[in-house]
């Protein structure tokens, strides 16, 4: 391989990680510090573990509304996601369904299209696992257990919120 497309692809390979480590810069630090764990992943085991880990937080931390007020059905919930700001692809409806909607966002899962955000990240996680299976050299951020690890996940089937509805006489 030519030395000047070695450099070019060095170069590249920079600047897509320096790019993918400005759009963590950018959030706030609760959500960036769920994103960076996904440093810790060696393989796809991890990355399994992380991304439920990490997916479960971040419905946890969405700011959640009554469906109605943002034109779902009345006693669902409803957020915008918590990385991107994204919401429906409908016109008539903002946010994303709780649970279910913003997981299958945050994934990329059953058509939806992935949160930006979660891409950039997991195609990042992704590429070093690979280049870790491939046996090459790799960064040890931290010597100590992955924070998903740490934390026990919580299941999703939990109500999300209750809704109360107070009448006045």
């Amino acid at each position: 391989m030519p030395d000047d497309f070695r450099d070019e692809m060095r170069r590249l390979e920079t600047e897509l990680f320096l790019a993918r480590q400005t759009i963590l810069d950018l959030l706030p630090v609760d959500r960036r510090k769920l994103l960076d764990a996904s440093y810790y992943c060696d393989t796809m085991s991890d990355f399994d573990e992380w991304m439920l880990w990490a997916v479960r937080s971040l419905v946890d931390l969405a700011e959640k509304f009554p469906g109605e007020e943002m034109g779902g059905e009345p006693g669902t919930f409803r957020a915008r996601c918590p990385l991107c700001g994204d919401g429906a692809m409908s016109p008539d409806v903002e946010g994303f369904q709780l649970p279910g909607g913003l997981v299958r966002h945050l994934r990329g899962t059953n058509g939806s299209a992935r949160c930006g955000v979660m891409r950039a990240v997991v195609e990042g996680c992704l590429e070093s696992i690979r280049a870790h299976e491939a046996g090459e050299p790799r960064i040890i951020w931290e010597d100590r257990t992955p924070p998903w690890k740490e934390t026990p996940v919580q299941p999703l089937s939990r109500p999300i919120a209750t809704v109360i509805e107070i009448r006045r006489s």
